[in-house]
């Protein structure tokens, strides 16, 4: 698959979450490495038992088995409090997972700082209505299953919870927002950025039940959400977004059957497989061409540099300000600022002799600047290539096996 690494985020969805465990899967096989993990509401469940150690069959045999009783701890309070959890029985279970896994003196209470892999738990100060991070940067005392039990108070499921004089929920509540967005550490993170987003089947027409319609209508907002985010940012090189279509999986159906657990599962798995192999090669092969359009200017007006022609220089830049214009949305952020920011340096350095012969001033530092763009250039074309000429080979290797085996 090639030199994959991520900060990889697990958006919320409630009961539908058993889908992230064939997407481990799928991402254990795929070989992708990771950075950070985060997650809010059910997602940040599995970032949190991935970042302390689990597997995907170890997921799998947890979820398959899992009495969602442990939600029952039946609780109705008064205002904002209103809900059908405190919550304790679930940080209860999930310490228990967190210290199989984890050497700390903590045993039942493990905070941040004892955990070796990176995690951001995403939650939603209510009160203000912006985001509560809980990380090993911004909150290392502070409970790692606590953090959790917040981000998955599902307004109505469990209770709120009291930190800093603010009312902490769901953070999924955010799910208009990509997640990286909701972070300082995340923001900063710098590896690529892969987000799921957990979707359910938004056209069922039967309202004969509360439940049928409910789910109907959640289902709907957040699948709106999703096609905004995905809209902007999908096919943009730094972020990768995968929607897994979890179908009519009622979210908050906590009876659900093993057949159904188990269709879950190899749904998260088929979809991330699928995004992998045929929709990321094809998204690479547009990111190619522009790159290679922008990386050939650049070198023609590196040219003109090296002849201090000012004038040649400003129109090879015209050309490649033309590619990123029309394909902002698609190219790395850090990229776009570098040539912006190279521009800016080549405007700033041109002097006038004898009011008509244009000059560069410093000339050889600009020629060691551009070049350093080439390089950022040729390096992401040569990554983006690899990619597209690893996949195309196992392509060509499975279609030769498949006419080896047909009669």
């Amino acid at each position: 698959m090639g030199n994959l690494k991520y900060t990889i985020l697990f958006g919320g969805g409630a009961i539908r979450g058993m889908a992230y465990v064939g997407t481990m899967r799928a991402l254990e096989e795929l070989g992708i490495e990771y950075d950070i993990l985060s997650g809010s509401s059910v997602g940040s469940v599995m970032a949190t038992l991935v970042a302390c150690g689990y597997k995907s069959y170890e997921l799998e045999n947890l979820f398959m088995k899992v009495n969602f009783d442990l939600f029952k701890d039946i609780h109705f309070g008064i205002g904002k409090a209103f809900a059908l959890s405190r919550g304790g029985v679930f940080i209860d279970w999930l310490n228990e997972l967190i210290a199989r896994k984890v050497s700390s003196e903590n045993k039942n209470n493990l905070p941040f700082k004892d955990l070796e892999q990176k995690l951001v738990v995403i939650t939603t100060n209510l009160n203000e209505f912006k985001t509560q991070e809980f990380s090993q940067d911004i909150t290392p005392d502070f409970e790692i299953a606590k953090a959790v039990r917040i981000s998955s108070s599902m307004p109505g499921l469990l209770a709120p919870y009291k930190y800093n004089d603010a009312e902490l929920v769901d953070g999924d509540l955010q799910k208009a927002s990509p997640m990286w967005r909701l972070s300082d550490t995340l923001k900063n993170s710098e590896s690529r950025i892969l987000e799921f987003r957990l979707e359910g089947e938004c056209r069922n027409k039967d309202f004969k039940t509360p439940i049928a319609f409910i789910n109907n209508i959640y289902s709907c907002v957040t699948d709106v959400a999703t096609d905004f985010v995905s809209e902007i940012y999908g096919g943009n090189d730094r972020y990768d977004i995968i929607r897994i279509n979890t179908g009519d999986i009622f979210f908050a159906d906590f009876n659900l059957d093993k057949e159904s657990r188990r269709r879950l599962v190899e749904s998260g798995y088929e979809q991330t497989m699928k995004y992998f192999k045929e929709v990321l090669p094809a998204k690479k092969e547009v990111l190619d061409k522009v790159y290679s359009e922008i990386f050939k200017h650049m070198k023609k007006a590196y040219k003109g540099l090296r002849s201090n022609n000012v004038e040649e220089v400003q129109w090879w830049l015209g050309y490649i300000f033309t590619t990123l214009c029309e394909n902002k949305e698609l190219v790395d952020i850090k990229i776009y600022e570098a040539i912006v920011d190279l521009k800016n340096t080549l405007e700033e350095s041109v002097s006038t002799i004898l009011f008509v012969h244009n000059r560069f001033k410093n000339r050889s530092e600009l020629e060691e600047k551009m070049r350093e763009v080439l390089n950022i250039l040729d390096e992401r074309i040569a990554e983006l290539r690899m990619f597209i000429g690893a996949r195309r080979g196992k392509y060509l290797s499975d279609k030769k096996k498949q006419e080896e085996v047909e009669p």
